[in-house]
């Protein structure tokens, strides 16, 4: 058991070390309020989403050259799956950290409750992972919250740009608003005008990348994370195994042809977590650390 322990702290050392090294890049631009910025004593993380895709389609073509057909590949890869509940603690965990970076730099941290008993009536504190949804550009996904520890805004407020000025005068405090999307799969194809056949493939690929929002009552700012990638040792002992696949040939000779086929990438769930909470933690606060030096 003692020789068990000591393999796990000397894992978790080097993961640290590995994130340290990580070189997150950040961006910071400024939309005004630095002043309100720079004197806050109050900070309230309105939210910490994680967007997780759940499918991922490309396609590859071929032909078409003077005159000639087309020729289609699709391919579907779905994500193997990582338990809700597990996720959802690792990033309850990540908001945790983040709580107490920003005590240590000074700044008090407002809770989900108080935010929820002064700002609009319709806001819920989110306790529940976000049902598969389509994203206009990332397509299948579903989003990661903190369990009981930031609210949702109603559905009636447009856009956070709205919002997020309101609950910053509401509590007098800066606010801060984290999204990040993490990818787990990349395509590439090959094919050309003259080619018969179009082929495509599909390799592991987790990223993550995204944004953090600041807002005061009267400016704010947006951070934005460089996208990163993860080392391929997640995926689980099946890989990339193949669940269907179809194909419309060509009527009489002529016209495209087209196959299609869905794989499911195999997901080892405690390396894939771990991966995600490196980068999520290491991107937020490289986030804070660059709103901080953009405000002075």
């Amino acid at each position: 058991m003692k020789t068990i322990k000591l393999l796990t702290t000397i894992c978790l050392l080097v993961c640290w070390a590995n994130l340290q090294a990580q070189n997150v890049d950040v961006k910071f631009q400024a939309m005004g309020g630095k002043g309100d910025q720079r004197e806050a004593k109050r900070i309230y993380i309105s939210d910490l989403a994680v967007k997780q895709l759940l499918q991922k389609k490309g396609t590859a073509k071929a032909g078409g050259g003077i005159g000639g057909n087309m020729a289609y590949a699709h391919m579907t890869v779905n994500f193997g799956g990582v338990d809700p509940s597990a996720y959802q603690t690792m990033l309850t965990e990540v908001y945790d950290e983040l709580c107490k970076k920003l005590t240590s730099l000074g700044y008090e941290v407002v809770g989900g409750d108080e935010a929820k008993a002064k700002v609009s009536k319709g806001a819920q504190v989110v306790n529940t992972v976000g049902e598969p949804s389509k994203d206009m550009y990332l397509g299948l996904i579903t989003t990661i919250h903190p369990k009981d520890r930031v609210i949702t805004y109603p559905a009636n407020i447009i856009t956070a740009g709205l919002f997020y000025p309101k609950v910053a005068k509401d509590l007098d405090a800066v606010v801060l608003a984290f999204n990040f999307a993490v990818d787990y799969i990349n395509y590439d194809s090959n094919g050309g005008a003259f080619a018969s056949k179009a082929k495509i493939q599909a390799a592991p690929n987790l990223v993550v990348s995204g944004s953090m929002n600041a807002a005061v009552a009267k400016g704010g700012g947006v951070a934005t994370v460089k996208p990163v990638r993860a080392e391929d040792d997640w995926i689980g002992p099946e890989g990339i195994y193949q669940t269907s696949k179809s194909s419309l040939p060509q009527l009489f000779g002529m016209g495209a042809s087209s196959s299609s086929s869905k794989y499911t990438i195999d997901i080892n769930e405690q390396k894939y977590l771990a991966h995600v909470k490196q980068f999520v933690l290491a991107a937020a606060n490289a986030s804070i650390d660059a709103w901080r030096e953009g405000i002075k």
